[in-house]
């Protein structure tokens, strides 16, 4: 069996104008929600597409520490390189929309000084 979990943690804070941002990294300036998106999406095409293989599953994860909320979606990597499971109504190739939806629950209630998670666990079997 392998496995492989990658994981993308942000805090959230607030700029000098009222905005929401993520420090995602210590040293690094911080994003907005769409560039938050955007960071999970190239984390994904550059390192967990590569390690998937046909078979494997894909667990999606977003989670917030608090209030402590989260959402799991396990989904199948079938041989034509698309993706069917849970949220996902067609086979998909594109997991932006699947992530954006997740983390579009919790933007409600993210406040400064909360963290969000977002993780993806490569399962083969």
């Amino acid at each position: 069996m392998f496995e492989a979990t990658f994981k993308i943690t942000a805090l959230l804070e607030s700029n000098g104008q009222g905005q929401r941002v993520f420090q995602v990294l210590k040293h690094e300036a911080p994003v907005d929600d769409e560039g938050l998106l955007s960071l999970v999406a190239m984390i994904y095409q550059q390192d967990v597409s590569h390690t998937l293989r046909a078979g494997d599953e894909l667990k999606v994860t977003v989670r917030l520490d608090f209030p402590s909320r989260e959402i799991e979606r396990t989904l199948h990597f079938r041989e034509d390189g698309r993706f069917e499971g849970e949220g996902v109504a067609e086979p998909t190739t594109d997991l932006l929309p699947l992530i954006a939806s997740q983390s579009e629950r919790f933007r409600q209630y993210v406040q400064p000084g909360d963290v969000i998670t977002f993780s993806f666990q490569v399962q083969r079997h």
